[in-house]
């Protein structure tokens, strides 16, 4: 029986390092590659035979959501497993929505890996059981509704690179986009979410936990877009 071809893209040494180490155990899994950006994992599977990526949300440039976009467009017999260091309900409604066949949080343990890994081979998704829960609840309590949930997977990544403090042109080369089509994706996301300015967006994004207060001094808070 065949290998499952396994890449792990993360911009942690230590997470590639521990994740190939474990799947090492395994005689069905292989770990073929390594990457340590969205970019670097899209380059490595047109270029190589991969089955699964296990793919970081939050990375340096790209990111895992929109590589995974790409994933799911151009090579969607590669399942993504989607790596988040949090439960965040957001970044998992997201990369599920973008593509993603599983999501798993870095805190778990192999033998959910493993399981995870299994179900989306055999064409299942899977959700870490805290994820699944926490999801499953909001579903009910409609009331509860993060107002970033109403974004699509490539408006959400546009919000959390102009959060980041990235310039429109800077966005538009990782989105492989105009700077003028990120401009129109930044006031789209800011009528969805009723903001009118970076600064508000990043305040918004505080108070719904996509970003941590610490994260942001507030005499640095992000200048509009237009004027970069």
């Amino acid at each position: 029986m065949a290998s499952t071809r396994i890449l792990v893209a993360d911009d942690h040494d230590l997470v590639r390092y521990g994740i190939t180490l474990m799947l090492k155990e395994f005689d069905n899994l292989k770990v073929v590659g390594e990457a340590c950006s969205g970019e670097e994992a899209l380059v490595f599977c047109r270029k190589n035979s991969v089955d699964v990526v296990f793919m970081d949300i939050l990375m340096p440039g790209m990111g895992g959501l929109e590589a995974t976009r790409r994933l799911a467009a151009s090579r969607p017999e590669i399942k993504v497993i989607a790596l988040s260091s949090v439960d965040d309900l957001v970044y998992a409604r997201k990369i599920i929505e973008a593509g993603a066949k599983g999501y798993l949080t870095k805190g778990g343990s192999l033998a959910e890996m493993i399981r995870c890994l299994h179900a989306v081979v055999s064409g299942k998704r899977y959700i870490c059981s805290d994820v699944a829960r926490e999801l499953a609840i909001a579903a009910l309590e409609s009331e509860s509704e993060n107002p970033f949930d109403r974004l699509s997977p490539q408006e959400f990544q546009v919000a959390t690179m102009v959060i980041d403090c990235h310039k429109a042109i800077d966005i538009g080369a990782c989105m492989g986009i105009g700077a003028k089509t990120v401009n129109s994706y930044r006031y789209r996301i800011f009528e969805k979410l009723g903001v009118s300015s970076d600064v508000a967006l990043t305040r918004l994004a505080m108070q719904h936990g996509i970003i941590k207060v610490g994260c942001f001094d507030v005499a640095v808070l992000p200048e509009p877009l237009a004027d970069r």
